[in-house]
């Protein structure tokens, strides 16, 4: 057996897969699921980001006339 031989190689490039290429939407949700500490936090952040905001808006709108 020669110590210089070529190692196997796989019949079918990796590229060539069987399974269809997963969509974006399944990306997403996959990495979702995985990391719901990240999403609930950005949820969390920007629903109270919002509040402030519209208590901003109401709060600078209103008129007083003295």
């Amino acid at each position: 057996m020669a110590t210089n031989a070529i190692p196997h190689a796989k019949p079918f490039p990796v590229f060539a897969a069987s399974t269809p290429p997963s969509s974006v939407w399944d990306r997403i949700s996959t990495w979702a699921s995985e990391n719901k500490a990240v999403v609930y936090t950005i949820a969390g952040v920007a629903i109270v980001v919002s509040g402030a905001g519209v208590a901003y808006y109401l709060t600078d709108s209103v008129c007083f006339i003295p």
